[in-house]
């Protein structure tokens, strides 16, 4: 009688994701995460932008910190000094009669001046001062109509002229001396009327939900890790959704830069609006640059805890 032994297979390693029993609730905890996520990342882009629009654009403070310092952007500096001496070569002009051929020696003799008198304590008070009248004309632009959003540098222009005629320069400082400069004679629009419609949502939304939205998206992506069955694929999703998200951002505020550069009415209109408007969305940028990092960061490590427990050292099965 031959003896036969039975042999029975040693039992495998099991992997993570099978050595726990799958509950009878883990299809229903993977569709609320899905669910959760998917309305989190809806609402990702509003809230960033309500966020950015809370404390950058509807704080005249903010706002007007951040614009201040363009005044010594050479082409903001540029726009300034070029038009002021623009205009009061003209006016020179019209009462001294200026030959042709000297108006341009004139303009090209007056406008460095023009440019280092910019940087006159009184000059960047000025300029602090008039941006806070640009900053109530751009709220009143998003909250009732469509006019146009520009910077009144005409309180500039007069303290120029006072500062060259202070120079005492032959013959120009008496006849500029004689000139009483109308209002609205030098602005730089920064934003045309048609424009305000597009950022018009963004602000009823920031001025509406104020900090309720970016709460209410850390929430729902909060509440998705916590109910979720397999926490690693939900994770990879919040990290690639908010990387898709930061790239969206800087990608348009990239590609709205160049629009605002060709719609002015002017090369050096544009260069000095697109210098102002960067200044203001610079924080825009960081936060989507953050973003972005932020998500890529998740994405990684979820990818990581998928890949290293695979990685580990397995039992031999003929132990």
């Amino acid at each position: 009688m031959t003896n036969t032994t039975d042999i029975t297979p040693a039992p495998s390693n099991p992997s993570p994701e099978t050595s726990r029993t799958k509950p009878k609730l883990a299809g229903l905890r993977t569709l609320a995460a899905t669910v959760l996520v998917i309305v989190g990342t809806v609402l990702l882009t509003p809230a960033i932008t309500a966020y950015w629009f809370n404390t950058e654009i509807l704080d005249t403070d903010a706002y007007v910190e951040n614009v201040t310092p363009t005044l010594s952007d050479p082409a903001v500096k540029k726009f300034v000094a070029t038009r002021a001496t623009d205009y009061l070569v003209e006016q020179v002009n019209s009462r001294i009669n200026v030959p042709g051929v000297l108006t341009a020696t004139l303009g090209s003799t007056l406008e460095p001046q023009v440019e280092e008198l910019l940087t006159l304590p009184v000059v960047q008070d000025q300029w602090v001062a008039v941006n806070r009248l640009a900053h109530e004309k751009l709220i009143n632009a998003l909250q009732y109509d469509n006019s146009n959003v520009d910077i009144d540098l005409t309180s500039i222009l007069i303290t120029l002229q006072a500062q060259l005629v202070a120079k005492d320069i032959p013959v120009i400082s008496s006849t500029l001396s004689q000139i009483v400069i109308p209002p609205d004679q030098l602005n730089l629009q920064i934003i045309k009327g048609d424009s305000v419609n597009t950022a018009r949502t963004a602000y009823d939304i920031a001025d509406t939900s104020q900090w309720a939205l970016p709460l209410g998206v850390i929430v729902l992506f909060a509440l998705a890790l916590i109910v979720a069955w397999r926490r690693r694929g939900t994770l990879l999703a919040i990290g690639l959704a908010m990387f898709l998200t930061g790239v969206f951002f800087v990608v348009a505020l990239a590609t709205g830069s160049e629009v605002l550069r060709a719609t002015g009415r002017s090369k050096l209109q544009a260069d000095a609006a697109y210098a102002i408007a960067t200044s203001i969305t610079d924080s825009l940028r960081s936060d989507a640059l953050i973003i972005l990092i932020s998500g890529a960061v998740l994405a990684v490590v979820a990818v990581a805890l998928f890949v290293l427990p695979k990685m580990g050292p397995t039992k031999n099965s003929s132990e």
